[in-house]
């Protein structure tokens, strides 16, 4: 500077470090949820370089942590009643930030539903069949999955942004990146019938992409957009129309039906080895009929006279249960 210079100013401002930012995507303010599995998900961004930890806690309990700014975490065993969920992201400066609450009610299952969704099944990825040398043997009651993997659905793969769910069948099949070309997995799961006489129907929610094809206890129940004919592992869904296709699929024979434990054995297809996703989840719901049991006969017959009665034997229409003596004062 010389004498003759003129004045010379500074602007400059002192800004603190941004703060990092987290949501919860999923579920959503307000969202009933029915059953005792819930998988919580959303999006974290960092201040600092990186996300270093995403905590969930309902209330001021944690329920589980994710090291993924795009964090998913699975709650299990959650009973009925009403929660309020928070995630909290800490980053690589150690700078940390608290989501908005996200105000849930959970209600349990009702007795209607067989399987909910969000249900824990055996699965073995079609790389193979699942069984040899009979290739239907899977499908039945008595069939071992001790050896297949654990998984709880929705199953998905996705090579670019739109599914997601609880169990990544990436690195096997639907990644359209040479990762892995299977084009189906097979599934297994216990289900529980008290009364099989007392159903008058059952029904199939189904998402899948592309396709699938249901058994229980051996029989084959319903299809949507699964192959027909012979069925192998290496069966492809016709089409790949309509991702996800949903829709509702009723049975009426329920002859397959036995009193407690049943199987339900679910194949799911892709169109293509080369496909770039995959998406399979369902529930089963059943319909309790309308009409109750009747009274076929009665021994020793009504208003009649016995000098020594022992015993008396009532024959309903169909298997009843919870009758007691009193019952038929």
């Amino acid at each position: 500077l010389t004498p003759t210079s003129t004045a010379v100013t500074f602007d400059f401002s002192l800004e603190s470090n941004p703060s990092p930012l987290v949501t919860i995507l999923n579920p959503t303010e307000g969202q009933i949820i029915i059953g005792d599995t819930i998988s919580i998900s959303g999006l974290a961004i960092p201040a600092g370089e990186t996300v270093a930890t995403v905590e969930v806690f309902r209330g001021a309990t944690k329920i589980g942590e994710s090291l993924d700014p795009n964090f998913s975490v699975l709650w299990t065993g959650v009973t009925p009643g009403s929660y309020s969920l928070t995630a909290k992201v800490t980053d690589s400066f150690g700078l940390t930030a608290t989501s908005i609450p996200v105000n849930i009610e959970v209600q349990a299952v009702p007795a209607s539903v067989l399987v909910p969704t969000a249900s824990e099944y055996k699965y073995f990825v079609g790389t193979q069949e699942a069984s040899t040398p009979d290739t239907t043997a899977w499908r039945q009651q008595g069939f071992n999955d001790a050896s297949w993997l654990t998984g709880r659905s929705p199953f998905f793969s996705e090579n670019a942004t739109g599914y997601s769910g609880n169990t990544n069948l990436r690195q096997f099949m639907g990644s359209g990146a040479g990762e892995g070309d299977a084009t189906c997995v097979f599934m297994r799961k216990k289900f529980q019938v008290a009364n099989p006489a007392a159903l008058s129907d059952l029904t199939f929610d189904i998402q899948v992409d592309d396709g699938v094809v249901i058994w229980i206890n051996g029989v084959q129940v319903a299809n949507l957009g699964g192959p027909g004919g012979n069925i192998t592992y290496l069966s492809l869904a016709p089409d790949a129309n309509g991702e996800p296709k949903a829709g509702l699929v009723p049975v009426t024979d329920l002859s397959m039906l036995v009193a407690g434990e049943n199987t339900l054995a679910v194949q799911a297809f892709n169109q293509a080895a080369g496909s770039t996703d995959f998406l399979i989840e369902l529930s089963l719901n059943s319909t309790v009929g309308s009409v109750g049991p009747t009274v076929e006969s009665i021994t020793p017959l009504p208003n009649s006279v016995q000098l020594d009665l022992t015993f008396v034997d009532v024959v309903f229409s169909e298997p009843v249960v919870g009758l007691d003596p009193s019952d038929l004062l």
